[in-house]
């Protein structure tokens, strides 16, 4: 049996740095596969019996992240590592940005396309305290939504974002 990180690396196998960062930045994984959008339509790779929903044995309860998705993707290359870090830094607290204006402006189009953007980087680094939220704010109805609780789903979500980027960069301080 494949694990989803193994399966990651096979399914990837061949594929060039430039291929992998597309890739990494929309690539996802769950208990049923992976599906990787290269905005010509999605590709299914199936991969049965495995979850990212979950921690990993290996990662403790306070570790916010862990990189080993990434790093199977990146097949040792710790320049890519680092970039797609970089990227994850640079980019995310933009995008947590674009959330908040969505909700002030009533927007709720523009926060839910920019919090479908982020669920596969949370995805891959694996930041669990965030896997749920943010596909709770990527799936909202106008019907149901309630400014109060989004605006503190988004400060919990703008609060791990911090502390997530605040630890990687220790690790990764490019």
């Amino acid at each position: 049996m494949y694990t989803t990180n193994l399966y990651l690396e096979n399914a990837i196998a061949g594929k060039s740095d430039e291929d992998l960062l597309q890739l990494s930045l929309v690539a996802s994984a769950n208990e049923n596969g992976v599906v990787f959008n290269n905005n010509k339509g999605d590709k299914w790779l199936p991969c049965p019996n495995q979850s990212t929903n979950k921690p990993p044995s290996k990662m403790k309860e306070d570790q916010l992240y862990d990189l080993t998705s990434l790093k199977a993707i990146s097949r040792g290359n710790e320049a890519f590592v680092q970039k797609m870090v970089n990227i994850f830094c640079d980019e995310t607290p933009v995008m947590v940005k674009e959330i908040e204006e969505g909700i002030k402006s009533g927007k709720l189009d523009k926060m839910r396309e920019t919090a479908h953007k982020m669920k596969p980087s949370i995805d891959n680094l694996n930041i669990v305290p965030l896997k749920q939220l943010i596909r709770d704010i990527e799936l909202i109805e106008k019907d149901s939504f309630d400014e109060k609780r989004m605006i503190e789903k988004v400060d919990q979500l703008k609060h791990t974002i911090k502390l997530v980027i605040d630890k990687i960069r220790v690790e990764y301080p490019g």
